[in-house]
């Protein structure tokens, strides 16, 4: 089977089974947690848009099926602040 059938292949399954969940409680949050199309497509495509390579992609899917326990099972929460460099173009 070739490198992006397979990818093909997880991605649909993947899809499929993430189409089932709707929500998870999540302790840490005292919230719940909504899996949305937003949520699958942020696994294929970075903030900017431009696609994840399919390496990465099939690492993130996956991971998939542990995102549910893990929410679940969460009890306590990290912030991170993170300085991104900005482009600029024309300057």
């Amino acid at each position: 089977m070739k490198k992006n059938e397979k990818f093909e292949k997880l991605r649909a399954a993947r899809l499929k089974e993430y189409r089932k969940w709707s929500s998870c409680f999540c302790p840490a949050l005292k919230e719940y947690v909504y899996f949305t199309s937003d949520g699958f497509h942020h696994l294929r495509f970075e903030v900017t848009g431009r696609a994840r390579s399919i390496k990465e992609q099939m690492y993130k899917m996956g991971l998939l099926p542990l995102a549910i326990p893990v929410i679940k099972n969460a009890t306590q929460i990290e912030y991170r602040k993170s300085r991104s460099a900005i482009r600029r173009t024309g300057v």
